[in-house]
């Protein structure tokens, strides 16, 4: 190959180097805001929503419950992948270091933070058990466990069921089994009961 052909084709790889180095930064820093994310809602949003003490969207709930720890580990990966790239760059003594460095300790920091966001969804993940509608609004009731006990809880939304504060949330109750609850509108009446399988009627809503 001549001398101008070499350096087309060096010139090509640092070009296609670059680019990847440029998409694994983007990915990375991605990948913290993510991290930076789902702790805030760990700490701060969830507690308050399954307390009754703010509204929000009800079903990011279950969507953080999933989905923390698959994204914890995937950060871990990858910051073991950047790690190892890094090392094999030291042992044949290439440049370069400092980004596959910094990749991996901005890595290392967001898996730390997807860990400590999860165990919420570890110790206390919510399930839901079931909806209905009335009057144009629409009920969600949900089963949270605590530690060995699970409480019901009854949240009141909008038409489409997304946006939802909770009204009601009930005492321990023993997590024998599976959890199986549903919401009953009586019409004549104008409530909404919670009846939990094994233990009848727990509370009863008088719609507006």
């Amino acid at each position: 190959m001549s001398a101008p052909n070499k350096c087309c084709a060096l010139a090509s790889i640092m070009k296609q180097s670059l680019a990847s180095l440029s998409l694994v930064k983007y990915l990375t820093w991605m990948v913290l805001a993510i991290a930076i994310l789902y702790l805030t809602v760990a700490w701060l949003w969830k507690p308050a929503f399954i307390w009754g003490e703010n509204r929000g969207i009800y079903w990011l709930l279950f969507v953080f419950d999933w989905a923390v720890l698959p994204l914890a580990i995937i950060s871990l990966l990858g910051f073991i992948g950047a790690v190892l790239i890094l090392l094999v760059r030291l042992v044949h003594r290439q440049s370069g270091l400092r980004p596959w460095a910094l990749t991996s300790g901005v890595l290392l920091v967001a898996s730390l933070m997807l860990l400590v966001a999860s165990f919420p969804a570890i110790i206390s993940p919510s399930t839901h058990l079931g909806s209905t509608s009335a009057h144009g609004r629409v009920y969600h009731i949900s089963g949270i466990i605590a530690l060995m006990d699970i409480n019901y809880a009854l949240y009141e939304c909008d038409g489409l069921g997304f946006i939802c504060q909770q009204i009601y949330r009930s005492g321990d109750y023993s997590l024998t089994g599976p959890m199986r609850a549903k919401l009953v509108y009586d019409a004549s009446t104008n409530t909404l009961a919670v009846d939990v399988e094994g233990q009848g009627i727990i509370y009863v809503y008088n719609l507006k």
